[in-house]
């Protein structure tokens, strides 16, 4: 979009991005508590993720004929199911949570011991881990940069695994106790993970780490609003509870009830931004008077929630009337979808191909569209005949193929015959997905069969009309007994010339044509043979 000065002075302006609802609280805003142990049953909760819009809780026994349960909720904090920790005879059971939701895969640990969950709470991974001596692990999260699992007690080092358990960085705790561990892919330093300190007689406190060096530095003392205790927990830090922002995640194991704390982190305007043409990020400016300036609004999906519209305001402010302008945008998230169907034009359902006229042929089909605008889109063109099929393949943007029929039925590596229709279809493919056209349409191929060797005596005349009665295909079968035009037609009682069969000088001998009366109604027909002062009738019925 262009901005134009059409006045007789400087335009000084700003540009801010605005979302809906709170995402536009600072950040470290408590945002809201969701009680969640009086709903469970259970007063002895640990860690939290979100995935897959569902809370997943872990919890410890609430009894001793129990087990530690991992919890399901909804995201309004209401219990779905449930299901089993690792029968292990530990104490605690599972203390924190990670989530992998590239993959789907809640991760937690028992003792020196890492498991991987399906949502469904069915196990997929499981690796021993050594902690430098310490036992029991606290803390966990996944690192989605590095693909990477920190893990750490109390007070022990964090310690980064693979999925397969090889061990492959350590970072110093710098002399914190360590809770909880999150991790923030896009936060804006270098500072991904975070970790809950809480000394012994002092405030929850939030600290985070370079990975890659290993310095850290407090972010944030956690006071609630109401005054509530912020007890040892699990934390975590997601773009997926709510759409418009990344939120930091607390289990509160409180005497006055367990809950999950929800804190602001930072409102998600990733995917919207202003440019001054394809680089530089456009937040404010000066456009000189009688000047222009263009802007370009880059859109971004990647990692947004699929089959959601996302809403947001630019907010245009300058020193013209009105002062300010504002600009909607929505940018409605469909996911990875196959190509769209799409139709196939010619030949038309049931078009007759005769060689002895012309053996070429063009198929034409319409473009299909890929909503996913980064993916190509080929093509491949299916012949079948006989329970026999095969394809060749087409170029992107390309939306027909021409060749003579019988030398593409070679190609393929199928036979053609008179009494066989040829079906054909188009195939969209782009990426991984695959389209079929709304479509498979049908074919007569009627290719002029000659009999007889050179030298055979040859009858003139209409020889066969096979079947009779037919329902939509029968086979003339005439002779010529000397080189001259022939002209088969056909025509309805009243005498109405329907269909010319064929009109050409043909070799000498008997041959076969086949007509294709689809389209005709149910009755009699004459079959009419002429040539120079010869004629040969025969009637036929079609019977639908």
């Amino acid at each position: 979009m262009s901005v134009e000065n059409t006045g007789n002075g400087p335009l000084e302006w700003t540009m801010e991005r605005h979302l809906p609802r709170d995402a536009d609280v600072a950040p470290w805003v408590h945002r809201e508590s969701i009680m969640v142990g009086d709903t469970i049953g259970n007063s002895r909760l640990n860690g939290v993720v979100f995935g897959n819009d569902h809370f997943f809780v872990s919890g410890r026994r609430i009894d001793d004929d129990s087990l530690h349960q991992i919890y399901v909720l909804s995201k309004d904090g209401e219990l779905i199911r449930s299901f089993d920790q690792p029968d292990v005879g530990d104490r605690f059971g599972m203390r924190d949570l990670a989530w992998d939701k590239h993959n789907s895969i809640l991760w937690g640990a028992v003792e020196q011991v890492v498991y991987g969950y399906s949502a469904d709470g069915e196990q997929v991974a499981r690796f021993e881990v050594d902690l430098g001596g310490r036992s029991g692990i606290q803390a966990i999260v996944w690192d989605e940069i590095n693909e990477l699992i920190w893990v750490a007690a109390t007070v022990s080092d964090i310690f980064g695994f693979t999925v397969e358990g090889e061990h492959q960085a350590t970072l110093n705790r710098r002399g914190l106790r360590i809770y909880g561990l999150a991790y923030w892919p896009d936060a804006p330093d270098d500072y991904k993970l975070y970790d809950l300190y809480q000394s012994t007689d002092g405030p929850s406190q939030v600290y985070k780490f370079n990975t890659a060096t290993g310095d850290t530095t407090l972010v944030k003392t956690l006071l609630h609003p109401d005054g509530l205790a912020i007890d040892n927990g699990g934390i975590f830090a997601t773009n997926q509870f709510d759409v418009y922002s990344w939120v930091f995640m607390h289990l509160a194991d409180a005497a006055t009830g367990d809950r999950i704390d929800i804190w602001q982190l930072d409102a998600r305007r990733d995917w919207f931004k202003l440019y001054f043409g394809e680089d530089e990020e456009a937040d404010s400016g000066r456009i000189d008077a009688s000047q222009s300036t263009d802007f370009v609004l880059k859109l971004n999906s990647v990692d947004l929630p699929q089959d959601v519209v996302f809403e947001s305001m630019l907010e245009f402010y300058h020193n013209a009337v009105p002062f300010m302008d504002i600009i909607d945008v929505s940018l409605d998230v469909i996911g990875a979808r196959p190509p769209e169907v799409f139709n196939l034009l010619e030949p038309a359902d049931w078009d007759t191909i005769n060689p002895v006229f012309d053996d070429s042929i063009t198929f034409v089909w319409e473009l299909s569209n890929d909503p996913n605008v980064e993916e190509e889109v080929f093509y491949e063109l299916w012949l079948e005949a006989d329970g026999d099929s095969g394809y060749i393949d087409i170029a992107t943007d390309q939306s027909e193929y021409a060749g003579e029929l019988t030398a593409l039925s070679e190609d393929i590596g199928f036979g053609l015959d008179v009494d066989i229709p040829v079906s054909w279809w188009v195939r969209a493919i782009s990426g991984e997905d695959t389209t079929e056209s709304a479509d498979r349409f049908n074919l007569q191929f009627m290719p002029n069969f000659i009999e007889g060797k050179a030298g055979t005596p040859v009858e003139y005349g209409l020889h066969s009309i096979y079947p009779t009665p037919f329902n939509s295909m029968t086979t003339v079968r005439f002779g010529v007994d000397m080189a001259e035009r022939i002209v088969l037609k056909v025509y309805d009682l009243q005498g109405r010339e329907v269909e010319t069969l064929y009109d050409r000088t043909p070799e000498v001998g008997y041959h076969k044509i086949a007509w294709n009366a689809t389209s005709m109604a149910s009755g009699l027909y004459i079959i009419r043979m002429e040539s120079t002062s010869r004629v040969r009738t025969a009637k036929v019925a079609l019977v639908r």
